[in-house]
């Protein structure tokens, strides 16, 4: 899958906002987000201007993705969430709020 560079600074924002959600970065948090990094084409150096965006624009790039990419984000947040072992409740309600807005959810219905 192709990720525009926007749509790669936009996902590692949410995905940023959920590692922080619980007050700590766990190490296997870490160890994800480079993983997953690799795999889009992301570089380290990208991740202080990809955590300044405004949130609601990072939304709206994600918005405009295609259902598939939709899915994959949908797939790499709960990833993010159960990295550290913990479901910290900041972190589900984070991704519950990009699901709704995204309309993420909708894709699972039949």
């Amino acid at each position: 899958m192709n990720w525009t560079n926007e749509e790669k600074l936009s996902l590692m924002r949410v995905l940023g906002d959920i590692i922080h959600a619980d007050g700590r970065v766990a190490d296997n948090e870490m160890d994800y987000i480079t993983q997953l990094s690799f795999k889009i084409g992301f570089t380290p150096e990208h991740v202080p201007e990809a955590m300044k965006r405004n949130v609601d624009i990072c939304l709206g790039v994600l918005n405009n993705m295609s259902n598939e990419k939709k899915v994959a984000l949908n797939i790499m947040m709960m990833e993010m969430i159960e990295a550290d072992g913990d479901r910290d409740q900041n972190e589900v309600d984070i991704w519950y709020a990009v699901v709704k807005r995204l309309g993420i959810d909708k894709l699972y219905k039949r």
